[in-house]
């Protein structure tokens, strides 16, 4: 069950409230921003390794992608997938930059806490769920910091999302109303009542309620009025496609729907619609970096 939550999400159909504090967190906190240096060189697109307070403790490591110039540019948030970090989307974000645009890309909160697969098992539940809802506050945080940036255009943000990333982006999408573009690649679902249909009777209730609270369809279909782009794989090895299928269809509009020929990392037309859509979602009118990729 865990394994799954953490791996596929819990979603579905029931309409409990969430807990009015678990996505809350207080804005006026300082930042504490730290910037331990560029990590790359000879490139005209820069990478800086830095890191952010958290709301919920602890810090949040991050890279800061950035274009030559002092903007103010466009800007993205980053979202790896399970068992990954923050370099697995650290390309991608490089090519964005190379178009004009700002991109930071974190470390999920799953990567910074221990084992979390023993004890009772909605418990566990429970962590998982406070895990998720640590990351989405992480993220919200993550626009207050590039919006405290001079590079950074405050009214054109984004967010990519990959995987498990997706999935909580898809809850970001109906919560964090600064974002105006989502782009989930490869997030899927099943329902809430099918994820916790194999629970023992006594806790299937707990269960459910447990899940509700961090249910991406709930979410997703409040994104309005941003727009997303859901990009999923026609033949995605570890999401099914009619999990894939149905968080797109619940997703509010505007919004886009693209499937692609490829699996559940999807193929290089995935990443050059991706650049194009965003590029017009966020007004990136202007010349390519020169020297940089900005593509695959």
């Amino acid at each position: 069950m865990v394994a799954l939550a953490t791996g596929c999400g819990g979603s579905g159909g029931t309409s409990s409230p969430a807990r009015p504090s678990l996505f809350g967190y207080d804005s006026s906190a300082p930042l504490r921003y730290r910037d331990r240096g560029r990590v790359n060189k000879d490139y005209p697109i820069e990478i800086r390794d830095v890191s952010y307070a958290s709301p919920r403790g602890g810090r949040v490591p991050a890279f800061l992608v950035l274009p030559p110039g002092k903007g103010p540019f466009p800007a993205v948030i980053y979202l790896h997938g399970s068992r990954e970090d923050r370099t697995r989307l650290l390309v991608p974000a490089a090519w964005l930059a190379a178009h004009g645009a700002v991109a930071l890309a974190i470390d999920s909160r799953f990567l910074r806490v221990g084992d979390t697969g023993r004890g009772d098992p909605v418990q566990r539940l429970v962590q998982e769920r406070d895990l998720t809802a640590k990351t989405i506050v992480d993220l919200r945080r993550g626009v207050d910091l590039l919006r405290s940036l001079p590079q950074v255009d405050s009214k054109r943000i984004g967010f990519v999302g990959y995987s498990a990333g997706a999935k909580v982006g898809a809850m970001l999408a109906g919560i964090e109303h600064r974002i105006t573009a989502y782009v989930l690649m490869s997030g899927g679902s099943p329902s809430v009542r099918a994820f916790a249909a194999p629970a023992p009777a006594s806790i299937r209730p707990q269960v459910r309620r447990v899940l509700t609270q961090i249910d991406p369809f709930r979410y997703v279909r409040r994104a309005a009025p941003a727009a997303l782009f859901f990009q999923d794989g026609l033949g995605d090895e570890y999401v099914p496609r009619a999990e894939l299928a149905a968080l797109a269809r619940a997703g509010s509009e505007p919004k886009r729907i693209g499937w692609y020929r490829g699996g559940h990392s999807l193929n290089a037309q995935a990443y050059r619609d991706q650049i194009a859509w965003l590029s017009r979602e966020l007004g990136m009118r202007g010349p390519v970096v020169s020297g940089a990729r900005a593509g695959p």
